[in-house]
């Protein structure tokens, strides 16, 4: 039998293991993404902008944080997941309930309290968020999440020294052209251990064109390792967004 049990109609050795992954087939390997988008990119080339769609973002510190969420709406009562790394930089689960502008912690799915050093990902579970909801720690605004997502759409990923992360590949198309025929370049990169952030790779977009690049050889990448995708424009009012696929391996470390 030839192929050894691979489909003839074009499906790829590589594409079956990704689907194994995202099924939850391979022990230890799980499927994440890393995916933002940035308003009125700067033209600065010197400076690109990290992609995120309204307010302006930190970490928090690396000691750890307490963190709380709230909204800008006094009716929003919905659930809110928070997905990040504790004080130790290693992977970890959080949640709470909105109570409208009041702030409220981020405690564990069994409601103690957590300490925060990064925060990934944020996004509404059972009732959607008329307003924005922040995530805040005492570092400032860690990530918010605004009605029309309805998830975090900041983007920047951080690896846990519990994990290896290998980015295979990234995505990025302009948005707004704001009635030109600008481009845009999109920038991945990356900080280890609390290091400088040091640009990796990037690629350029045109209006209507979508762009990306793909790793043949995924370099794996251990934690702690901070990811961020930036981005610069050639013209003013450009909206840009950029997303990967992640693939973490847990370690047992």
């Amino acid at each position: 039998m030839g192929g050894r049990g691979h489909y003839s109609d074009g499906i790829s050795i590589e594409q079956d293991a990704r689907l194994a992954i995202g099924a939850g087939k391979i022990p230890n390997l799980k499927p994440e993404t890393i995916q933002g988008y940035g308003t009125n990119i700067v033209t600065t080339q010197a400076s690109p902008q990290l992609l995120e769609p309204t307010l302006t973002t930190v970490y928090p510190s690396d000691l750890g944080e307490s963190v709380v969420i709230s909204s800008s709406e006094a009716g929003d009562t919905g659930k809110v997941l928070v997905e990040g790394l504790d004080a130790n930089f290693r992977s970890q689960i959080g949640v709470a309930t909105l109570n409208g502008t009041a702030y409220v912690p981020v405690t564990s799915l069994q409601g103690e309290a957590q300490s925060w050093s990064r925060v990934n990902h944020a996004n509404m579970v059972d009732i959607a968020c008329a307003g924005t909801v922040s995530i805040s720690g005492s570092s400032g605004l860690l990530s918010y999440i605004l009605p029309v997502d309805q998830r975090a759409q900041v983007a920047r990923y951080s690896i846990g020294i519990n994990q290896l992360g290998q980015v295979p590949n990234i995505v990025g198309a302009i948005l707004k052209d704001g009635g030109s025929t600008p481009k845009a370049t999109v920038l991945t990169f990356f900080r280890v251990n609390g290091g400088p952030f040091y640009r990796s790779f990037g690629f350029s977009a045109s209006s209507g064109v979508p762009a990306g690049i793909k790793a043949e050889v995924p370099i794996g990448l251990k934690g702690l390792v901070d990811i961020e995708y930036r981005a610069w424009a050639t013209a003013a009012g450009v909206d840009v967004f950029a997303r990967s696929s992640l693939i973490l391996e847990e370690l047992n470390v």
